[in-house]
């Protein structure tokens, strides 16, 4: 791979020595580098080496301090900086990589320019931390970048909220005034935590395995259904689970148990929703079924916790 990428820089380089006058007459007719970089398919940098071997143009001498001081202290652009001293960003970039200053990891203070926006402390707190605005809201309000916030927030020594602060917490979240599931609750208390939690819970959607008396080993959808079919058992009761679909006009309907003896269907049901209970009282009007909800399984000492 090294060595194709060798002839491939060879094969280049060979290309634009082949051209050199007509990149000169370019060069010298008005044109940039990097409208000669374009033409040729390749980088600006090595439009300028190629200049500076023919000794078109030379090298511009930068003084690593007054670079550094323009970078650190000044607060400029590699772009800035570049049209001071009428060469190439990438020049720049590569003469600060050299001295060891990287843009994604070098600090530098917060300097107000005429692209940058005056947000004191005091509004970025309130905005921040009482009207709870995120970042982004905040930027877009001041016509910056949402990094534009962040680095206010390092110049002030403000603390970001965390995930859980930012995401699940009043009014904006998409799930607020809504019952929460247990799934979330475990994941929610896991997150503020930092371990795991477990959480012993009834009902919907604590199903398991049994063994039917007539249908075998089944499985039941909650843990609330689990206790009737514990309890019917106890009573020496006939009984199936989802024992079958009940027409009732336009769609169909699966009551939980059947007792054949009585022939009576019972559904047992915690979350009582317009759409199950509208169902469930078509089919009653039909056929023999009882509702065993929280507060008859309660009066029957049918435990639900």
């Amino acid at each position: 791979m090294f060595i194709i990428d060798k002839i491939m820089r060879g094969g280049i380089k060979k290309k634009l020595d082949e051209s050199k006058d007509y990149i000169i007459y370019l060069y010298k007719t008005g044109y940039t580098q990097k409208e000669i970089a374009s033409i040729f398919d390749v980088s600006q940098g090595t439009i300028g080496r190629r200049l500076n071997k023919w000794g078109i143009i030379t090298a511009v001498p930068i003084d690593n301090a007054v670079l550094k001081n323009m970078y650190i202290n000044d607060c400029l652009t590699c772009r800035e900086i570049a049209a001071f001293f009428n060469v190439s960003t990438s020049c720049i970039n590569y003469k600060l990589h050299t001295l060891g200053i990287y843009s994604k990891s070098t600090w530098r203070p917060f300097v107000k320019t005429l692209l940058r926006k005056d947000i004191s402390k005091g509004i970025i707190y309130n905005l921040y931390y009482n009207k709870k605005l995120s970042m982004s809201e905040i930027a877009n309000g001041y016509g910056c970048s949402r990094s534009s916030i962040g680095r206010r927030f390092m110049e002030y020594g403000l603390k970001p909220r965390d995930r859980v602060e930012a995401h699940l917490k009043g009014k904006k979240h998409p799930n607020y005034g809504k019952p929460m599931s247990i799934a979330a609750k475990i994941k929610q208390l896991n997150t503020i935590k930092g371990k795991t939690i477990v959480i012993k819970s009834y009902g919907k959607g604590n199903g398991a395995y049994y063994d039917t008396p007539h249908q075998g080993r089944m499985w039941m959808r909650s843990g609330w259904e689990l206790k009737v079919a514990d309890y019917l058992t106890s009573q020496s009761k006939d009984w199936y689970y989802e024992y079958k679909w009940l027409d009732i006009g336009d769609t169909h309907y699966l009551p939980d148990f059947y007792l054949p003896v009585e022939n009576k269907y019972i559904e047992v049901k915690g979350w009582k929703t317009d759409k199950t209970m509208k169902k469930y009282n078509i089919a009653k009007e039909i056929y023999e079924i009882e509702l065993w909800d929280k507060t008859k399984l309660e009066s029957m000492g049918i435990s639900i916790r």
